[in-house]
């Protein structure tokens, strides 16, 4: 039987190695699923925690979400 998906290729053998990317960038941690890398520490992951108890729910990811509070009233 014949397969529908596309043959992929493999990937170069000589491709240039990935950016060791920090998890804190001047002070600041980074909220992002590499936290869960072996390269993370304890303290990276509580500064993320600390960040997200201090930006609250109006203002997560990046997003700032105007008169939301956990009531669903007006902020």
């Amino acid at each position: 039987m014949t397969s529908l998906l596309p043959e992929t290729a493999a990937p170069p053998t000589d491709a240039a190695p990935l950016p060791d990317i920090p998890l804190r960038t001047e002070g600041t941690p980074w909220l992002k699923l590499s936290l869960l890398s072996p390269d993370a520490t304890v303290a990276d992951i509580t500064a993320v925690l600390d960040l997200v108890r201090a930006t609250g729910i109006g203002n997560l990811a990046g997003q700032h979400l105007e008169s939301t509070t956990l009531e669903g009233g007006d902020a």
